[in-house]
Formats: structure tokens, C-alpha cells, sequence
């Protein structure tokens, strides 16, 4: 793991910061999620690689959501920095194994993946298997048609970035802004882990 994808799940880890983003990004601003209710949830999946051997496959951060001892529902968070066109292919193999355990124990939940792109590049790779493979003419229901929830957070408007209430919004400002950028009044709640996450995406030594 590279010291860009420590630092984002440090701040992300945060039930406050984590409950934030799945609350602006997922329901556009309603507080659905409370943070009292998250608990770490694994990310790690073990997979055949080359048919005989197991390889194991870490996501960023995941966050179970609890009422009553039971979970509700799992989200998933993983972060980017670069263009990758076969990233849906990997978020197949996180929510595949996720499903897979469940169906194993029994005990059933959804699975919520969400991709964060910190790159300046607009994300101009395939979104789903379908634009992969360029399947246009594909009657609705035939093909599983597994997609990115991807979101670019350097091109986030000002409404959006508004909502959020956390930490994040600093980083999201920020990003957005670059030189431009003028410093809010916001107390941080994790400074340490704000401007780790800062260094680490913009290179910017003075963080």
C-alpha cells in the first residue's frame, strides 16, 4: 500500500469523516448515516490467481453499519489517484467475494462500493462492463452489468462541496481549488491526518 492510500484511510477511518462522504457522495446530503452506527468491516478477499494459486485483495476502508447487533449494510470506499481501465474488473472481485461469504454464513446484507478519484485527469475509462466491452445493444437483464460508483473529487462543484460537514471538506476544497484555494475558518477535528492527506495528494512538502 503506497503512501497516498495510507494516508486517505487514515482520515477516512474516521466514523465522522467516513459517515460524511457516504452521506454527500451516496445520498446527496441527508444524514442517513450516523456515525455512532459504523464499525470496521473487513477488506480483505481471497481469490484463485492463475487457477491454482490464492491471492488476497484489499480494499481502502469499509464500515459496517449496525442497529440491534446486525448489520444493515456495508460500504465500501476505495480510493484512486490514477486512470485505471480495468478498475471495474477489481470492484467485480470486492463486492463478488463479499456476496459470496455472505451466502456462506447465511446472513445477508448489500454491499455498498464507492470509488474515489483524487486525480486532476478527468476519468475517461470504461464505467461499467458493458462500456468495457462496448455492449451498447445489450437487452436490459441478460448481462450481470457490474459498475463503478466512481466519483471525481477534484471536480466537485461548490454546491456539493458545501454539504459536507466533516474534515473532508477541507481536502475537497482544496483539491478543487489549488491555487486559488483560501483557507476557511473550519476547526479540524483530525488536523494530523488532514494535512497528511493533503501532502500525500498534492506533493506539496509544506503540509
Amino acid at each position: 500500500m503506497g503512501k497516498k492510500d495510507l494516508t486517505q484511510k487514515n482520515l477516512e477511518l474516521c466514523p465522522d469523516v467516513f459517515a460524511d462522504l457516504i452521506n454527500v457522495l451516496i445520498y446527496g446530503g441527508k444524514q442517513v448515516v450516523k456515525q455512532e452506527y459504523l464499525h470496521p468491516a473487513p477488506t480483505e478477499s481471497v481469490y484463485y490467481a492463475e487457477g491454482i494459486h490464492l491471492k488476497d485483495q484489499l480494499q481502502d476502508v469499509g464500515m459496517d453499519e449496525l442497529q440491534d447487533g446486525k448489520i444493515q449494510i456495508r460500504y465500501m470506499v476505495e480510493n484512486q489517484t490514477g486512470i485505471d481501465r480495468y478498475l471495474v474488473f477489481r470492484k467485480a472481485g470486492y463486492q463478488g467475494a463479499g456476496y459470496r461469504k455472505q451466502y456462506d454464513l447465511k446472513r445477508f446484507f448489500p454491499v455498498v462500493g464507492l470509488v474515489l478519484y483524487w486525480g486532476r485527469k478527468r476519468w475517461k475509462a470504461p464505467h461499467d462492463l458493458k462500456d468495457f466491452f462496448q455492449l451498447k445493444d445489450m437487452p436490459v437483464g441478460i448481462m450481470d452489468n457490474v459498475g463503478l460508483n466512481l466519483v471525481e473529487m477534484t471536480n466537485l462543484d461548490l454546491e456539493t462541496r458545501k454539504k459536507f460537514k466533516s474534515d473532508i471538506r477541507v481536502i475537497v476544497d482544496y483539491v478543487a481549488e489549488r491555487e486559488n484555494y483560501i483557507p476557511s475558518r473550519q476547526k479540524l477535528k483530525h488536523p494530523s491526518e488532514v494535512l497528511l492527506m493533503l501532502g500525500a495528494l498534492t506533493g506539496d512538502v509544506r503540509f
